[in-house]
């Protein structure tokens, strides 16, 4: 298999993943609300229009993958955000600590995220060759 269909199936699981995040954050919103509306007293909805910005970045992060991160993400940081525990919040957070309203920067947001956890992770060992690489 060449390396653009490797990275294009790649793509592919990293969308597939972070629709999947999304979709579960939807649904944390709607119980958390209806959870809201039992405990308060208010309508459900004022949890929602609380959490709007949010799910909308979200939504934009999750298409922007769909749709920009095969031509604008290397394959090595497709591979880390891939290993994220949630890829989309780790977006989310670069997103709000960026501070820019651009949403042409969410694909920059997703490869700092990704070249951040790279600069972090420890040096493997390899036993086989007498050290670290």
């Amino acid at each position: 298999m060449s390396e653009e269909n490797n990275i294009s199936n790649a793509v592919k699981t990293l969308s597939a993943k972070i629709e999947k995040e999304y979709t579960e954050y939807i649904g944390e919103v709607k119980s958390s609300a209806s959870e809201y509306a039992f405990t308060t007293g208010k309508q459900d909805i004022d949890y929602t229009i609380s959490h709007a910005y949010e799910i909308a970045i979200k939504n934009e992060i999750n298409l922007t993958i769909h749709y920009n991160a095969e031509k604008h993400l290397t394959e090595e940081q497709i591979s880390v955000l891939l290993g994220c525990e949630n890829t989309l919040d780790e977006i989310y957070k670069e997103w709000i600590e960026t501070d820019t309203a651009d949403l042409a920067d969410l694909i920059s947001c997703a490869a700092k995220v990704a070249d951040d956890i790279s600069a972090s992770a420890p040096t493997p060992f390899y036993f086989n060759s007498g050290g670290r690489k």
